[in-house]
This record gives C-alpha cells, structure tokens and sequence, in this order.
C-alpha cells in the first residue's frame, strides 16, 4: 500500500480545483452514464464534477495566493493487495474513507473523516510516461482532492507542515507522514483479514530506500577512482523491491520527511561539538 501525498512543490492547487477535477474525469471519456465512475465522499456516492469543484473551491478563508488550497493525495494498493479484494470498488470505497478517517485524526485536533472535505475517484488503468501505453497488470487506484480547511474551516490541515504534534506555539497539532504510511497498511490488514509478509511492510520498505540512498550519497562522496561496485546484495534488494512493488515512481513514496533530516543535522552538530 502506497499513499502520495502529492507534490510538495506544486503550484496548481492554489487556485481552482477545475483542472483537476477535469482531469480526473478522464476514463469517463465515451463512456455511457451507467459506465462511468462517479465521486464519493465520506458519506455519499454518486457525486458530480460541479459539486466537486464547488465546494472545494469555497471552503477556504484567508489563504494567500501563493498558499495550497487542497490537495491531491493518491492511494495505490499493490498487485498482491488488489488481487486479496478482488479488485472490489466497494472495498476500495470502503477502505479509503477508513483510510481518510485516520488521516484526519493525525492531524491531532480531534477530527474524524467526517469533518473533513474531500472527494475521491476510483481509477482503473495507469499510463506509461514514455510510451503512452497502458500498464499491464492491476492498476486500480483512488486520487482523493482533499480541502485544506476542515468543514467548518475552523483549522488549516496540510499533510506537508513539519510540525508533528506541536503543543505550544502558534501551530497546534501537525502530521506525521511516515506514521500515515504506517497505519495504511494496518487499515487495510484489518478491515480485510490480509496477512502482510514482512517484505510488504512500511518498516521494510523505509529500511531498504535508507540503505540505498546512503550508498548513493556515499558513492557519490568517493572519488571515481575509488568507487567500489555495488555489492550484489544491494543489487538483488533493489531488483526485489522493483518486482514485488511495481510502481510508476517512487520518489514521493519514501522521501525523507523534513522532520527526519532536521533531527539528523542535530545530531551531526551535536557529535561535533562534544569531539
């Protein structure tokens, strides 16, 4: 289970949500309206474009310009998951509004999936980048545009602040990105009996993307002429990891989050001083 919370960078969620919305309507295209696949929300089914756009596009208050005014997060379960389900769209359904229920209740403000506003859509087919193809394979997917304000807009929610339960200060609250990861799985693993193999946990997973990004920074610090080659371990782990997660990318996956680099700098500077 994969959970992008989207690009911290991107610039097209500080205005309207039309695009996106547009966009998302995309495998509807020629398709009869018994075919097609509607929005949902937390409580409701059956939900349309207009709707979608303009009650995002209102429940927000006095956001800059230059501010994020939703969010699009994505949730892609992996092959072995959606096979477990049976690629049911009833469970998906089910499983994201568990899903954003806890997302909301990380925000350490007392929230429930109720309080938040959010529409999701349900996809079925990935394209490749390069070719323009269809992947092979199970690609069901969820894109959910989630609002930055709660329903009553009385608090500003952004999976990306680097404030992880803050208590004092003018940020209360924050959210925690690696431990949303985290308890994706356990949803899933709970509401539908799925025995998860250690391979297939996010503690695996990190622990991999750590030890291979800290032989890239390493090699990468070595003079070419003193770079060793790759132990065929690692190449073997990165070769697994390819083939038991297939997925279009992997960046946003398992980033370092903020809050990980600042304590290491801290710790750097601490053993610094004391030598």
């Amino acid at each position: 289970m994969y959970i992008d919370f989207g690009d911290k960078k991107d610039q097209s969620n500080r205005g309207s949500c039309a695009e996106k919305v547009q966009y998302l309507e995309k495998e509807n295209e020629g398709k009869s309206d018994s075919e097609k696949r509607c929005f949902f929300s937390q409580t409701m089914d059956h939900i349309e474009p207009i709707r979608v756009e303009a009650h995002i596009d209102s429940n927000h208050k006095k956001f800059k310009k230059t501010e994020a005014k939703f969010y699009m997060l994505i949730i892609c379960p992996s092959q072995k998951e959606l096979m477990h389900i049976n690629c049911s769209e009833e469970k998906l359904k089910k499983y994201t509004r568990a899903y954003m229920d806890s997302y909301a209740k990380n925000f350490g403000r007392g929230l429930t999936g109720d309080d938040l506003v959010y529409y999701a859509k349900i996809e079925e087919d990935r394209v490749d980048k390069k070719t323009k193809q269809k992947k092979p394979g199970l690609n069901f997917h969820v894109h959910i545009l989630v609002s930055r304000m709660d329903r009553e807009k009385r608090y500003s929610l952004s999976p990306w602040t680097n404030h992880i339960n803050t208590e004092t200060g003018p940020i209360k609250g924050g959210f925690h990105r690696n431990v949303s990861r985290q308890q994706s799985q356990e949803i899933f693993d709970n509401l539908f009996g799925y025995q998860r193999g250690f391979e297939e946990t996010f503690e695996y997973q990190n622990q991999v993307k750590k030890e291979l990004n800290n032989d890239r920074i390493q090699r990468e610090s070595q003079p070419k002429e003193q770079i060793n080659p790759i132990p065929n371990v690692k190449l073997e782990q990165q070769l697994f990891f390819n083939i038991l997660f297939p997925i279009p990318s992997t960046e946003w996956i398992y980033e370092f989050d903020d809050q990980e680099q600042i304590l290491k700098k801290k710790k750097k500077i601490n053993r610094g001083m004391s030598m």
